[in-house]
């Protein structure tokens, strides 16, 4: 009897399977994964940040996050003179709940990318989302507790003068 239920129970399994391929427990679509997307897909696209003036100088950004995850961040980077110089980066980002992050990849060296040692940390950031509006974002990194805001501004955009 016990070799019947088994054989039943074998058979009824591979009967009611056929033809359906298994989706990982990861990918259940339920309303967190929902919300994460929503999130993920507001900060794509084009956004300007810049830290206030100091004595030192000040640092602007332009971000552009792209759908497939890649980013590239071109600085402006103030000297208390008013001289400046650019810089350019290149990533990864992502959201993850409450967490935003990005790892760098490359950056700019006169025409080439230069890859980045990703064994180092350094170039490994997580920040605690605070504001994600359609047109702002504010979010505070874990390991400095720097606050950044950054306003979504339309593709091409370019630094004021």
């Amino acid at each position: 009897m016990r070799r019947i239920i088994y054989l039943l129970a074998i058979t009824l399994a591979m009967a009611g399977g056929a033809g359906i391929a298994p989706e990982p427990a990861y990918a259940e679509k339920n309303a967190r994964f929902q919300d994460q997307e929503e999130r993920r897909n507001m900060l794509l696209g084009t956004w300007f940040g810049e830290t206030p003036p100091t004595a030192g100088g000040r640092i602007q950004w332009i971000v552009d996050r792209k759908r497939d995850g890649t980013y590239s961040t071109q600085f402006r980077i103030y000297a208390p003179d008013g001289r400046y110089r650019n810089h350019m980066e290149t990533g990864i980002w992502g959201v993850s709940g409450p967490v935003y992050f990005s790892a760098t990849q490359g950056w700019r060296q006169g025409d080439q990318v230069v890859g980045t040692d990703t064994a180092k940390a350094r170039f490994y950031d997580a920040y605690e989302i605070q504001t994600l509006k359609s047109k702002l974002f504010e979010y505070r990194h874990y390991v400095t507790g720097n606050n950044y805001r950054v306003r979504k501004v339309r593709n091409g955009f370019t630094f004021p003068k």
